[in-house]
């Protein structure tokens, strides 16, 4: 863990959107301060952009290989932070910071637009929102990849077949493309 940053201050405005960061990094590594310096810059520089933005938490973990979501302090401090309606938006730089499993990025993706008010992503990487319109529509075109991704493991693993079949209906059947082509169709 980098930082322990608990929730900076409650939103009075209600036209601020209350922005968490979530990041991973590896501390041991002889460039790690380099490292941390540059992603600080990188979000001062996404967070000035959006001045209906206001910041409320930083959650940055220790990166270590092949760690479960579940096993990362930051991260289950900042699902707490969400489910007592802290935060309304999560910025992270890189998806993969996120998680690199689609199957799983989308049940996490899920889950928090679950949350009542909800909390959607902002992946810089990507430049993408799971709130906007074009979001829904990448995420809905990742959850078929998800979908396939599990599909194609289940070749080896047939376990994993359950984990794809999930993917079948659920919360993508609620996308509105008319919503969304309309939406491209303006620009």
């Amino acid at each position: 863990m980098i930082c322990e940053t608990s929730i900076l201050e409650k939103n009075t405005d209600t036209n601020k959107v209350r922005v968490a960061i979530y990041d991973r990094i590896k501390l041991n590594e002889p460039e790690s301060a380099l490292i941390v310096s540059l992603r600080e810059e990188k979000y001062v520089s996404i967070l000035s952009k959006h001045p209906e933005w206001l910041l409320v938490g930083k959650y940055i973990d220790e990166k270590r290989p092949a760690t479960f979501i579940e096993q990362r302090p930051e991260f289950s401090r900042m699902k707490e932070d969400c489910n007592n309606g802290n935060i309304d938006l999560i910025v992270v730089l890189k998806i993969s910071a996120l998680i690199r499993n689609m199957v799983k990025c989308m049940d996490i993706i899920k889950e928090f637009q679950s949350l009542q008010p909800p909390v959607h992503f902002y992946f810089d990487d990507l430049g993408i929102s799971t709130a906007d319109n074009n979001g829904k529509l990448i995420s809905f075109v990742c959850t078929v990849a998800a979908k396939n991704q599990a599909i194609i493991s289940s070749w080896s693993n047939p376990s994993a077949y359950e984990t794809a079949s999930k993917y079948d209906d659920e919360w993508w059947r609620n996308l509105d493309l008319n919503d969304i082509s309309s939406t491209n169709s303006e620009r």
